[in-house]
């Protein structure tokens, strides 16, 4: 209940990039953001670890389809069904 997950992250983002996107919904760690790799190459989606729900819940809302890099982030929490199916809940 404390995760997000990315979709559409562009493949060159940083994690400071990564950690900034979320600016004002609690401190992210580095160690807290997994980036998906598929035959060593970058797919686009993130999970993204919070401090608490709430962080989580007020990012998504806040933050669905902003911008990063130049490109709309669609963002999941465990009731879509999208991370459901990816992280097998």
């Amino acid at each position: 209940d404390r995760a997000l997950m990315m979709r559409g992250t562009p493949f060159r983002a940083t994690m400071d990039e990564l950690i900034g996107f979320f600016d004002g919904h609690g401190t992210i760690k580095e160690e807290n953001i997994t980036i998906e790799e598929m035959n060593g190459r970058r797919t686009g989606s993130v999970l993204v670890i919070f401090e608490t729900s709430d962080h989580a819940q007020a990012a998504k809302d806040a933050k669905q389809k902003g911008d990063l890099g130049g490109r709309y982030i669609d963002l999941f929490d465990e009731n879509d069904s999208m991370m459901q199916r990816v992280c097998r809940l």
